[in-house]
């Protein structure tokens, strides 16, 4: 399970705990991201740490369990609130 960014130039895997600010790609990626994925154990800190957030709720119908996406500005929010 992973939190996934999406940049202009690819893609970064964080697992838990997460060493965003530690990353050399941390800034850049904030910058350049597109979008944030989360699930299983990334997913659930996310739930966790912030309210309000714009989900999916109920069954997953994907087979390795609920998979969020979250694009844009919110996305941005997510990941610099790390």
């Amino acid at each position: 399970m992973a939190l996934i960014l999406t940049t202009n130039h690819g893609t970064i895997q964080f697992n838990l705990p997460f060493t965003l600010t530690n990353s050399k790609d941390f800034g850049n990626a904030v910058k350049e991201l597109i979008s944030v994925q989360a699930d299983g154990q990334e997913l659930e800190y996310i739930k966790q740490a912030f309210t309000n957030l714009p989900m999916r709720v109920g069954s997953p119908q994907t087979p390795g369990g609920l998979v969020v996406t979250w694009y844009g500005e919110l996305a941005k929010f997510i990941v610099s609130n790390l």
